[in-house]
């Protein structure tokens, strides 16, 4: 089986491949706020129901902008999830503006 999609939005891309049991997540363009992602926590439980205990994890923000706090503590929500649903590994693609 390939990647299916859970969600698909402007600002983010929920995939899962059951067979590898991995959850690939892709963050798009800047969140002023999170108004702007209004099913981010239901879409990322969507997603964590396709995977099994032991997943790994590929973030990509290559495309992504830095966001403000509130959209920063968001995220930390999104990774309590993750975490609770036993992730095993995570990593994270970034921009090379990140890493110079």
């Amino acid at each position: 089986m390939a990647r299916e999609t859970i969600a698909k939005t402007d600002n983010y891309l929920f995939e899962v491949d059951p067979d590898i049991n991995r959850l690939f997540i892709t963050l798009m363009g800047f969140w002023e706020n999170v108004n702007v992602v209004p099913n981010l926590m239901t879409d990322i439980d969507k997603a964590l129901d396709k995977v099994r205990p032991g997943f790994t994890n590929l973030v990509d923000t290559t495309q992504f902008k830095t966001p403000p706090k509130e959209v920063m503590e968001a995220f930390g929500r999104v990774q309590q999830r993750i975490m609770a649903r036993g992730i095993s590994k995570n990593a994270e693609v970034v921009s090379s503006a990140f890493v110079e």
